[in-house]
């Protein structure tokens, strides 16, 4: 993630990018898809990060790790 960029920016850019994958019969499965997101964020993350994988059992879906982490980004505002 580019320090200047939102939360919202990052995961837009990774969905373009697993979209693009896809049209060349590429699939990205969203565990490597969530993995990715997870690993790429700052570190000031690094504890949402560390308590979703605690979490992980749960089967969490994009959805629910984005939410997490946007709302993050907005309580720093």
């Amino acid at each position: 993630m580019n320090f200047n960029e939102t939360m919202e920016q990052h995961m837009n850019k990774l969905n373009v990018m697993a979209e693009e994958l896809e049209t060349i019969q590429a699939k990205v499965p969203l565990e490597v898809k969530v993995m990715v997101f997870l690993l790429s964020s700052p570190n000031s993350y690094k504890f949402l990060f560390m308590l979703l994988e605690f979490y992980k059992s749960m089967k969490l879906t994009w959805e629910d790790v984005t939410t997490k982490f946007l709302n993050k980004e907005l309580m720093k505002i």
